[in-house]
């Protein structure tokens, strides 16, 4: 995986989840209602536990792979099981010679 691809991508999503744009008591009470707030910070927590070195079946226990005609076996995009708009594009490192490729079932 690139690792810094990855937490750039999961920084970048937090950052944006919390930023509230209007200094404006009322709009900015709607853009960020507590209970939105609270939601968003437990998918990014539940995202964030995904780590470089992790196995695909690790990693589809918090995504999903995204559709699409464009991909390999060793780069996909993934979508959070909780919010489609959230997402990570993955590259996995070929495994060395001789051992298996660890697959979800």
């Amino acid at each position: 995986m690139q690792r810094r691809r990855v937490l750039q991508l999961i920084a970048g999503a937090a950052l944006a989840g919390t930023h509230t744009i209007s200094t404006d008591a009322q709009t900015s009470q709607k853009c960020a209602r507590p209970d939105h707030v609270q939601w968003v910070t437990e998918v990014m927590n539940e995202m964030q536990t995904i780590k470089p070195g992790m196995t695909r079946a690790d990693l589809l226990k918090v995504f999903r792979t995204e559709g699409g005609l464009v991909f390999s076996g060793l780069q996909r995009t993934f979508v959070s099981r909780d919010c489609p708009y959230f997402k990570v594009d993955v590259q996995f490192e070929r495994p060395p010679a001789g051992q298996p490729e660890v697959r979800p079932v």
